[in-house]
């Protein structure tokens, strides 16, 4: 191999990407989006905790307002409830209703709640409002109706709601992780976030950047352009300086991504305070820099796994309809780690989810996956990293020799068996 002229082409794809829009707007929008994910809802609940909601309660049994204005409107819940007791003193329940309904369609008030004279023997309350799809206030209001019916039915019974109450009590259980040396924890489902979050952009770009290299090799060939590149460079350099220089693009991304990540992580809580001061901040995981590593390595091993592939595809086809259909083979592995993600996620040291990371095709997703939940053994790593290389390097003679005959075949349907031909000529 001739590493001039290899280095030549890597410097040609690597600075082509890197100026595109394409490449500037996705480095841009990715980190926005990560930053979205803490600031958005931060914003979101300082703009709930300045609207109150009125609320009127029309409790025909005459004993459960206070109880469920004491629910509602306790800790946090007080900032956006306004509670008004209505006078029913001999009205009926229809009268009562229609005041009520029409006081909401003047929009005096937000909503109101019907409390029945049967309710504590089980009659079903009602809840009446302009919308009614604001599920976590409505689960909110039935709580507190259900504890007040509860704390009723109990003081009629002659037993002291305080001591049932503590001796029914849940059981909140408290989860403490176990790191590496020793260091604990309280888990509260951030390192399930976090581990979905790398998954979803490991898969992404290694799916990216393989279509990308695809693309490449099929504007060169409709171009005829390797037509001149093959008086000059052996096919074996071109490709290796495809996939090194599209590579480098990649990793290039996600060097950014990652240092205004750790940026995110160590003042996005003190970001997120200074701007609601109300809200509270979940414990971030601790996020070891081998995971970021980690992350690196599989990358580097999914995308030259799969670009590998495509530069296969590439070369057998002359547009990208064709392509669509040839690299469905390939869609379906990159598909398959995130379809069982959930299975390895719940047992991340079990035998199937062992022998599935040793997959090599499998293996940049799910072997990743394990470490982010669960580091496994280090000699399960090294041999998954090693098979995937030995892969990795057996895929690339492959190719070489079908990109060295594709190139140059053009207006061509081709069928397998030639296929097997070009990858055993020489």
């Amino acid at each position: 191999m001739n590493w001039k002229k290899i280095w030549a082409v890597i410097k040609k794809e690597y600075i082509t990407r890197v100026r595109t829009k394409a490449f500037i707007i996705g480095t841009i929008l990715g980190p926005v989006a990560f930053a979205a994910m803490i600031v958005v809802p931060v914003l979101l609940t300082g703009m709930q905790g300045n609207e109150q909601r009125k609320i009127a309660i029309a409790d025909f049994t005459g004993e459960c307002f206070d109880l469920v204005k004491g629910y509602l409107t306790s800790g946090n819940q007080k900032i956006y409830y306004h509670l008004e007791e209505v006078k029913i003193g001999n009205q009926s329940i229809e009268s009562v209703k229609e005041q009520l309904k029409r006081r909401v369609l003047n929009k005096n008030i937000d909503a109101y709640i019907l409390i029945g004279r049967g309710f504590l023997e089980g009659d079903r309350p009602e809840y009446h409002s302009k919308h009614v799809s604001n599920f976590r206030e409505l689960k909110l209001f039935e709580d507190a109706l259900t504890k007040a019916a509860i704390q009723k039915r109990l003081e009629k019974e002659g037993l002291e709601p305080n001591k049932v109450d503590a001796i029914t009590k849940n059981v909140d259980l408290k989860v403490i992780k176990v790191a590496e040396k020793g260091k604990e924890q309280e888990e509260k489902g951030q390192t399930f976030f976090f581990s979905y979050v790398l998954l979803i952009m490991l898969y992404t770009t290694v799916l990216l950047y393989g279509v990308s290299i695809m693309r490449s090799v099929i504007e060169d060939k409709n171009s005829r352009m390797v037509e001149v590149l093959a008086s000059s460079i052996k096919p074996m350099d071109l490709m290796f300086g495809k996939l090194i220089g599209v590579g480098a693009v990649g990793l290039t991304q996600y060097l950014i991504w990652s240092a205004i990540a750790v940026l995110i992580l160590i003042y996005g809580a003190s970001i997120a305070l200074f701007m609601n001061p109300s809200v509270v901040i979940k414990a971030l995981p601790v996020i070891q820099v081998s995971i970021f590593i980690y992350f690196i390595l599989f990358f580097l091993l999914g995308y030259f796994l799969y670009s590998t592939l495509y530069v296969i595809v590439g070369s057998m086809v002359d547009n990208e309809q064709d392509a669509q259909n040839v690299q469905m083979p390939i869609i379906i592995f990159l598909v398959i780690p995130m379809m069982i993600a959930p299975l390895i996620l719940s047992s991340p040291d079990s035998t199937l989810s062992v022998v599935l990371s040793l997959i090599p095709l499998l293996t940049p997703i799910i072997m990743f996956l394990r470490i982010t939940m669960l580091t496994p053994p280090f000699y399960q790593i090294a041999t998954s990293i090693i098979l995937t290389l030995l892969t990795i390097v057996f895929l690339v003679w492959i190719a070489a020799r079908i990109y060295k005959v594709g190139m140059l075949i053009y207006g061509k349907k081709v069928s397998l068996p030639e296929i097997i031909k070009w990858a055993r000529s020489k």
